[in-house]
């Protein structure tokens, strides 16, 4: 239903791509147990993983998407979105990845010098129906790449959305409508389905100051807010501030640069990368960073970004009053 609501062809299947995490606090498995122990039972979860993977830097590119790839195949992630990909860069992906990932997203325009690619584990998520919508404003041959799926365990419906919004300061004006159009697709389909079922996500380099996620703030909700609020996945975890900088040039020195009186003398930190989603509310979400260690050989990081892992609940959660009158064939007190 929801492939054919967004008016998506089938997926054509195809392979895969990757990842490694920094030390952290409470990510969704501590969330989910804290959750358990005041009686609600944890539910099933959909990991995703964005990365802009760095494809237009030629330094060790070869050995960082192999990398990727190591990381991916050793904790693997239910769905992965990449930007910045590269055709060198995405034949190390579809060699790689396979059969555990299948590639979901329909082909990028054959002008595009980079594009976005989504891969999904095949025994997570199941593809539909895909499709690419064009951003008018850009001219960084930038593209919104939309994908149908249902969650195998559950068969939940899927959106799974991932760009690259246009870069630098100079663009902001563009970007925001970009944005606009994102989550509008993700509200769009929120509303051909069931009250409270499914999940949408829209995650990628978004490229994003606070005045723009600020600019649409109002715009999060679905249905006047009976559909619920497209949240930030951050923001949900709890704001941790070691997760906050994805673009860090205070611990990432891939990109060589100078102190920026723009941040105060200091090398620049940006929350550049987030992960926009819908899903049932009141339940613990998790938010990691990834690929915060170097290459062992070639002492460079994997990008000059670090990606996000988010970990977003599927179905809603039920108490334990609940689960065990359910067990029992009766109603829990307060149903």
């Amino acid at each position: 239903a929801g492939a054919r609501a967004l008016g998506l062809p089938a997926a054509t299947v195809a392979p895969g791509m990757s990842f490694t995490l920094r030390p952290r606090t409470a990510t969704a498995r501590e969330a989910a147990s804290a959750t358990a122990e005041d009686g609600a039972e944890p539910g099933p979860r959909l990991s995703v993983l964005s990365y802009n993977s760095d494809g237009l830097s030629e330094a060790h590119l070869g050995p960082r998407a192999h990398y990727l790839c190591d990381q991916v195949l050793a904790a693997p992630p239910d769905v992965v979105f990449l930007q910045e990909v590269v055709a060198a860069t995405a034949s190390i992906y579809r060699e790689r990845l396979p059969p555990l990932y299948v590639e979901a997203s329909s082909p990028p325009s054959p002008r595009a010098p980079y594009f976005t690619l989504t891969f999904v584990r095949a025994a997570a998520v199941a593809p539909a129906g895909c499709r690419r919508a064009a951003y008018p404003s850009s001219v960084m041959h930038r593209d919104l790449s939309l994908v149908a799926a249902t969650h195998v365990d559950t068969s939940v419906p899927l959106l799974l959305a991932t760009t690259h919004l246009e870069s630098g300061a100079a663009y902001s004006e563009a970007r925001t409508e970009q944005l606009r159009q994102g989550l509008g697709e993700l509200r769009a389909w929120a509303e051909t389905q069931a009250p409270g079922r499914g999940v949408a996500v829209l995650a990628g380099d978004l490229n994003l100051r606070q005045k723009e996620a600020a600019a649409v703030k109002g715009e999060l909700r679905v249905g006047g807010g009976r559909g619920g609020t497209i949240r930030d996945a951050w923001e949900a975890a709890g704001s941790e501030a070691w997760s906050k900088f994805t673009w860090d040039m205070q611990l990432n020195d891939n990109l060589r640069m100078t102190p920026d009186p723009k941040f105060g003398g200091q090398l620049p930190q940006m929350r550049l990368d987030r992960c926009y989603f819908l899903a049932p509310p009141h339940q613990p979400v998790g938010f990691e960073l990834v690929g915060v260690e170097m290459l062992a050989e070639e002492r460079v990081y994997a990008s000059d970004h670090f990606g996000i892992l988010s970990h977003l609940p599927v179905v809603a959660e039920e108490s334990g009053d609940k689960r065990r009158a359910r067990a029992r064939g009766e109603s829990a007190p307060g149903t």
